[in-house]
């Protein structure tokens, strides 16, 4: 491996957040490509935008603006953790869902002590942002053996919930580890649940036990077959009955574990087949693989207006989709702000703000 190739293992070749989002839109569309989500000649105009970035941007505070501030910071090794879990993750969507749900965590921090001003609760230490609209506070949350509420209380009576809970009787209580007493979920610290009354890893089904639905998804490498249990995902050129049952890269074609076609390819264009063989952008039509009409375009893919571009997107100057902004992004019009938001004085915010900006003249 070349110094640089291990830097980018390492996280070293992660230098910000943007950064970090180029490499994620890399690694999203090559798993889409892989798990037949994206036709190969689509992937440079139709991968989406990446699931992910849900995880990592919890809230409506924009990210990039809040890091450049020193509202929030950001972290290459836990970012670089979560883009390896991309890269392996698996396709069947609740195994990648977990997988993913526990490795894309604490890319970002707060960085505002309790009593400074903040725009969202993302930006703050062991509190939460009161009134961010007009640019808030961050309030502590009620300390450990402080009275509290389980849910609609404000700040001073709610518990922080990366730590701890509020109890039934009525008291903030640290969460506990793997193996330790539990009733519920919440009782138990960040990756961990609540199984036969013990805090647990999050549980998944076994080669040869029984699956389906309101069950634990199978283990990675594994899925649940046309009998109801957990088998390993067939090899190319092997028997299968689902769908779902070949390695990444191949869908049940014919009875046969074969890749996925890419646009204009011979398809299966029979309703009682297994698998079409096309990629979810496209569909079999006529015997060929075509593209699917009004599909959206993923980060910086051409457009032509904002509806050409996936959720989270905008067209931006230059006919590119980019990322909507979030609170106090650097914003020109409307349409570059997240959803409820607007561009208000420079930047996009709640249209409440308005009228704080007119009380402070």
């Amino acid at each position: 491996m070349s110094i640089f190739a291990a830097a980018i293992a390492g996280g070293c070749g992660i230098g910000s957040f943007n950064d970090f989002r180029d490499q994620l839109n890399t690694r999203w569309c090559e798993r889409q490509l892989r798990c037949g989500e994206v036709a190969g000649t689509e992937s440079n105009t139709l991968c989406g935008t990446p699931a992910p970035l849900t995880l990592v941007m919890n809230g409506e505070v924009d990210a990039p603006s809040s890091i450049a501030a020193g509202r929030m910071h950001f972290h290459p090794d836990n970012a670089a953790a979560c883009l390896k879990a991309v890269e392996h993750a698996p396709c069947e969507p609740a195994q990648a869902g977990e997988d993913l749900f526990t490795q894309c965590h604490g890319v970002l921090s707060g960085t505002v002590a309790n009593g400074d001003s903040c725009w969202g609760d993302d930006e703050c230490i062991g509190g939460v942002c009161v009134n961010p609209d007009c640019g808030g506070t961050c309030t502590a949350y009620a300390s450990p053996g402080s009275p509290c509420v389980k849910s609609g209380g404000t700040p001073d009576v709610t518990c922080d919930p990366s730590v701890h809970f509020c109890s039934d009787t009525g008291t903030c209580v640290h969460k506990v580890g793997v193996g330790k007493p539990c009733l519920v979920d919440e009782n138990c610290l960040f990756d961990f649940v609540c199984v036969d009354e013990k805090c647990a890893p999050l549980p998944r089904t076994k080669r040869d036990d029984v699956c389906g639905t309101n069950l634990p998804p199978c283990q990675d490498g594994l899925y649940c077959n046309e009998t109801g249990t957990c088998e390993p995902l067939v090899d190319a050129g092997g028997a299968c009955a689902k769908a779902d049952a070949c390695k990444a890269g191949m869908t049940c074609e014919s009875g046969l574990c074969a890749p996925w076609l890419d646009t204009g390819a011979a398809c299966v264009d029979d309703p009682n087949a297994i698998a079409s063989g096309c990629a979810a952008t496209d569909a079999c039509t006529g015997g060929v693989c075509a593209a699917v009409p009004g599909a959206k375009a993923g980060p910086l893919a051409h457009c032509g207006a904002d509806a050409d571009c996936d959720d989270g997107l905008f067209c931006a100057s230059g006919n590119y989709c980019y990322y909507v902004g979030g609170i106090n992004a650097v914003c020109q019009s409307d349409h570059e702000c997240a959803p409820d938001l607007q561009c208000l004085v420079g930047a996009c915010h709640a249209p409440s703000f308005i009228m704080c900006a007119s009380a402070s003249m």
